[in-house]
């Protein structure tokens, strides 16, 4: 699980789903300016367990509930694309995400957000389903460009020197 073969594997599955016209020649060298050591440790230190609701704020005393568990295993969010609509002081949005399973199962999410803030103090609530494993005929609109800058952005923290690093 997590290994960075499996990781890589499953990366090249995601683009190969993504470019479906494309030759391995071609799908390869859109992957070639991806850092997979980097991305596997990333990965691995975003792993969390999914929940399909979730709700929370970040001011003292606030409500926090997780409603049941989204999969059986721990998952890294590798991209989400976003439509969003704002009103005042509460922002709704509805975002399509690919998840990658401990299992390297890459899963379709929808997600559907809403968020309230006033001042310095703001309530979330997520509610996700799932749509189906990543395959042919799941069309989400992901597009390879947005998600090879999804999975530069995971990287940050270990580019920049400030991902953890485990010692034996």
């Amino acid at each position: 699980m997590y290994s960075e073969r499996a990781i890589t594997s499953a990366i090249k599955y995601i683009f190969t789903i993504l470019l479906p016209d494309y030759s391995d020649e071609e799908v390869a060298k859109e992957l070639a300016g991806l850092d997979f050591e980097a991305i596997a440790q990333a990965v691995r230190d975003n792993a969390r367990t999914v929940y399909a609701f979730e709700a929370g704020g970040d001011y003292e005393h606030a409500f926090v509930y997780c409603g049941q568990e989204l999969f059986p295993q721990r998952a890294t969010k590798l991209f989400e694309t976003v439509n969003r609509c704002q009103a005042d002081f509460i922002l709704t949005s509805h975002s399509y995400e690919l998840w990658l399973l401990e299992d390297m199962t890459v899963m379709a999410v929808s997600n559907m957000t809403v968020k309230a803030a006033c001042g310095d103090a703001s309530y979330l609530a997520e509610y996700r389903t799932v749509k189906g494993k990543l395959d042919a005929d799941c069309d989400i609109g992901f597009m390879p460009d947005d998600l090879t800058t999804e999975l530069f952005e995971l990287c940050e923290p270990q580019f920049e020197g400030e991902a953890p690093f485990y010692e034996l």
